[in-house]
């Protein structure tokens, strides 16, 4: 199941064959986290368990080891300076404390 057309979201690489794609804009603004396979162009909704990040246009996010960051961007009208990590071993979002962003 592919994800709607959208823009403004973050795209990270897992491994050689496979995208993760975060949030973004389609009708609306997006959370959902998907994983592109790029040996059959399959399309994989992940199904994130812990803290729900909020739906995000213009973030970051990048991969250190077994751990995806996500780093601010707009939500709604407004700028968004949270830090969430996802640990893909066990599919969770996490709030990480941060001072002044």
């Amino acid at each position: 199941n592919a994800p709607a057309p959208r823009w403004g979201h973050a795209c990270v690489a897992l491994s050689k064959t496979r995208l993760l794609v975060v949030g973004g804009v389609t009708d609306s603004v997006s959370s959902e986290s998907f994983v592109l396979n790029l040996e059959d162009m399959s399309w994989t909704l992940l199904e994130c368990q812990g803290v729900s990040i909020l739906p995000t246009w213009k973030h970051t996010i990048v991969r250190h080891n077994n751990l995806v960051f996500r780093y601010g961007g707009r939500s709604g009208s407004k700028f968004v300076g949270d830090v969430h990590v996802l640990d893909l071993d066990k599919l969770v979002w996490e709030l990480v404390p941060a001072k002044g962003a």
